[in-house]
């Protein structure tokens, strides 16, 4: 959990329900009641959850949810903070998230066992555990903004890391951090420029990141058509001649050049 993993938890038959309760609740974790043994049918699942990304072409009211003949219910405790996946009928929870600083964690209700529900042979089974080990791992951010974000990410904790430009000569030499989510290289602005660039360790590459530009688009402001007409009057000559009247006059003024100078060629040719 502490890498940025995930941990689910899938209760048993045979597990000694205190301890395993002991363990959750020193996590702030949502814990197991003793085990009800209540035929049930899920009937209700958060369609917009990430778990289900990807795996419904359309939204549907007829998924074949999964039968349960007996579950452990899930408490949620104060100090936890859960959100239900799928529920039974009478609000009781079949599936729950529990968001961490750096991970999720999931409860069953139930065991992967027929003895539990037929959850192993419905067709939710597969993506759902799919998902969830897609979801544990941690993406790697596309690109950094300059002067904005420069705190990249990388597996290695060795020093000194140099930092080395792909189709350039830059190279740097970034502080070595730790934070909540393991170790980063953080470069105090030392590079302006946007572009590929290589995290090197004695020569060899480990790791590679890029830089954008900020794309931030500076505020939009637009004046009204009165108050258009109030700036040109306010920059006309003496605040008494209007650019339209300055147009005029230019306008008027080549045309008396450009017959002077017609008039000049045609004299010539004469």
């Amino acid at each position: 959990m502490e890498n940025v993993g995930s941990l689910l938890v899938v209760p048993s038959l045979e597990m000694d329900v205190k301890n395993v309760n002991t363990f959750l609740i020193s996590l702030s974790l949502p814990y197991f009641e003793e085990l009800k043994k209540q035929p049930m049918r899920v009937n209700v699942y958060d369609k917009d959850n990430f778990l289900f990304k990807g795996v419904f072409s359309q939204d549907r009211d007829d998924i074949f949810l999964p039968n349960v003949k007996m579950y452990y219910p899930i408490k949620a405790s104060a100090q936890s903070a859960s959100q239900g996946i799928l529920s039974y009928s009478n609000s009781d929870d079949f599936l729950v998230v529990s968001p961490k600083t750096n991970s999720n964690v999931y409860l069953f209700s139930v065991g992967l066992d027929t003895v539990f529900s037929d959850f192993v042979n419905n067709s939710l089974f597969v993506p759902i555990l799919w998902n969830i080990c897609v979801l544990s791992q941690q993406a790697n951010q596309l690109y950094h903004i300059i002067g904005e974000d420069e705190i990249i990410p990388t597996p290695f904790s060795q020093q000194p890391l140099v930092v080395k430009g792909v189709s350039d000569s830059t190279e740097v030499i970034g502080q070595m951090i730790k934070n909540q989510k393991g170790y980063a290289l953080k470069l105090y602005n030392q590079i302006h420029k946007s572009g590929n660039y290589n995290i090197t360790s004695n020569g060899e590459v480990v790791s590679g990141f890029s830089l954008n530009y900020s794309s931030k688009e500076s505020i939009m402001e637009f004046a009204d058509k009165k108050q258009v007409s109030k700036q040109l009057q306010d920059y006309s000559i003496e605040k008494k001649l209007p650019f339209s009247y300055l147009f005029l006059l230019f306008a008027l003024l080549t045309i008396i050049v450009e017959t002077i100078l017609i008039y000049k060629l045609n004299k010539i040719k004469k």
